[in-house]
C-alpha cells in the first residue's frame, strides 16, 4: 500500500535529440509508484523525432506537460522548465537517464520533508551494459559539515550533479535560483551551491534508485 501522496512532485527534464533514450525516461517516470507528479519534459529544439515522442506521451497521460522551445542548451531548456514547477518537491531528471520505479515513494516517504537538499546514490549504466554503483554515507548535515565534508572526502556526498537530489521549490523560488546559461562546464554544481548556500540542513543517503547512463561522445 502506497503511503501518503499530499505532496505534489515536479520532475523537470531536459530533452535534445535524445529519441533513441527518452522513452525509457519518460516510462520509468510515468510507472513511479509516487503518483502525485507534474512531469515537465522541455524539448530543447530537437531535430529528430524527440519532441513527437513527448508529445505522444503528454497525450496519454495528463501528468505530463511538455514545452517546445529553441535550443538554448542543457541549462536554458531546466531554467524553462521551473517556471513552469507547481509541486512542493522538484527533481531533475536528464532524458537519455531513467529512474526505478520506487524512486520518488522511497524518498518522499521515508525522508523528513522539510530537510531542503537530499543527496541519493545511484547506479551508473556503462556503455557495455554493466551498471556500477556510487553510494553516499547515511548522514545529515549542517551547512559547515557539509563544505568540511567536500574538503575532506567530496566522493561521499551528492553535490556535483543536480539528477539524483530532492529540492524545496519553495527554496528554489524564494531565493531565485537559477542554472547559469552562459556556463557549459560545471553549470550543476554551480546551481547546487547557490542552493545550498540557503540550507540549514542537508541529507546524504544511500539509497539508489537513479540510472546514470554513460553515453560516448
Amino acid at each position: 500500500m502506497l503511503k501518503n501522496e499530499q505532496y505534489l512532485v515536479s520532475i523537470i527534464v531536459p530533452v535534445y535529440n535524445l529519441e533513441r533514450y527518452i522513452l525509457d525516461c519518460i516510462q520509468s517516470l510515468t510507472n513511479q509508484t509516487y503518483t502525485n507528479l507534474q512531469i515537465i519534459l522541455i524539448d530543447d529544439g530537437s531535430n529528430d523525432d524527440s519532441g513527437k515522442i513527448c508529445d505522444e506521451w503528454a497525450a496519454k497521460d495528463s501528468r505530463i506537460e511538455v514545452i517546445h522551445k529553441d535550443n538554448g542548451g542543457c541549462s536554458d531548456a531546466r531554467n524553462a522548465g521551473l517556471d513552469k514547477v507547481k509541486g512542493e518537491y522538484t527533481f531533475f531528471v536528464d532524458g537519455d537517464d531513467y529512474v526505478l520505479e520506487d524512486f520518488i515513494e522511497s524518498i518522499m516517504n521515508t525522508v523528513d520533508p522539510e530537510i531542503p537538499f537530499v543527496g541519493c546514490s545511484y547506479y551508473n549504466l556503462l556503455s557495455s551494459g554493466e551498471k556500477t554503483e556510487t553510494v553516499f554515507i547515511n548522514k545529515e548535515f549542517s551547512l559547515k559539515q557539509f563544505k568540511q565534508q567536500i574538503l575532506s572526502d567530496g566522493s561521499k556526498v551528492h553535490f556535483i550533479s543536480v539528477w539524483g537530489v530532492r529540492y524545496l521549490t519553495k527554496y528554489i523560488k524564494n531565493y531565485q535560483i537559477r542554472f547559469d546559461t552562459h556556463t557549459t562546464v560545471g553549470e550543476d554544481m554551480s546551481f547546487n551551491f547557490k542552493y545550498l548556500s540557503h540550507c540549514d540542513r542537508i541529507l546524504s543517503i544511500d539509497k539508489k534508485g537513479y540510472v546514470y547512463r554513460y553515453i560516448e561522445g
